[in-house]
């Protein structure tokens, strides 16, 4: 007796061909695009069919209550309505008081990061890292033009530290330019 191969390896092997594929992409992009340009209608509609699937236990428990269906919907929207405003007014009163007190928290970074010169002022490690951090910027601000080469002749005694700095801000353009355009 033979064995019959089933459909879905039979279709595992098929030959793609280029217009399907064409097709399939063609498809996508039209779904794609009407999503898109459909979103100011779809988005409530979605939003519509998350709550009734959210509200409808509520809605089963007061109709097992004996509570008819109308008053019950009209019940279960008024909560949901209720409970979307109140976190709309908490999220709000929030904004508010933060935005009142920035200038507490703006105060309260300086002292913290006086503070945190201070304890650093022996080792200058916060002003190296400081430093370090604005030269990358300017680097990477500055247009796509080679950096300028330091003038050994009225400098010869660069110390080492500096020797490796000036190396090391030379490589950064190298290293930015797959980034610039």
């Amino acid at each position: 007796m033979l064995h019959s191969v089933p459909d879905k390896l039979w279709r595992q092997f098929a030959p793609v061909t280029p217009g399907s594929t064409l097709v399939t992409v063609l498809l996508a992009v039209v779904v794609v695009s009407a999503l898109y340009f459909g979103r100011e209608v779809l988005v409530p509609i979605a939003l519509a069919i998350l709550l009734s699937f959210v509200l409808a236990p509520l809605v089963r428990l007061l109709q097992a209550c004996y509570v008819p269906r109308i008053l019950a919907v009209m019940f279960a929207v008024a909560v949901a309505f209720a409970a979307i405003f109140a976190l709309g007014g908490l999220m709000i009163s929030q904004v508010n008081q933060l935005a009142k007190n920035l200038p507490y928290y703006e105060s309260t970074l300086r002292d913290k990061i006086q503070s945190l010169r201070g304890a650093a002022a022996g080792t200058g490690t916060l002003e190296r890292a400081s430093e370090v951090l604005h030269d990358l910027s300017s680097e990477l601000d500055r247009p796509n033009r080679p950096p300028p080469r330091p003038d050994r002749s009225s400098a010869p005694a660069l110390r080492q530290r500096d020797r490796s700095r000036l190396r090391s801000s030379n490589r950064i353009p190298a290293l930015c330019k797959p980034w610039q355009r």
